[in-house]
C-alpha cells in the first residue's frame, strides 16, 4: 500500500508497472509461507516442500528488490 501511495504522489501512477509487479511478489510470497507452513507441519517427509518454500522466497526477494530499483529511478 505504501509503495503504491507513493506512486500516486509523484504522478507517474498511469506510466508504471512496479505496483503490478509487486502484487505478484506478495503472491509468491504466499506460495513460500504455505509450503514452509507445510513442510513444518509434516516434518522430515516433506523436504522438497522446504525446498521449494525457499526457492520462492529468494525469487519473492530478488523481485522485490528490482521493484525497489525501478520504482527509485522512476521516482527521481
Amino acid at each position: 500500500m505504501t509503495v503504491i501511495s507513493i506512486i500516486k504522489l509523484t504522478g507517474n501512477g498511469n506510466q508504471t508497472w512496479v505496483d503490478e509487479l509487486l502484487a505478484l511478489d506478495s503472491l509468491i510470497f504466499v506460495v513460500s509461507i504455505i509450503l514452509s507452513y507445510i513442510s513444518v507441519r509434516r516434518g522430515s517427509k516433506m523436504a522438497r516442500c522446504e525446498e521449494l518454500a525457499d526457492t520462492f522466497f529468494m525469487v519473492g526477494m530478488a523481485i522485490m528488490a528490482i521493484s525497489a530499483f525501478i520504482l527509485a529511478f522512476e521516482i527521481f
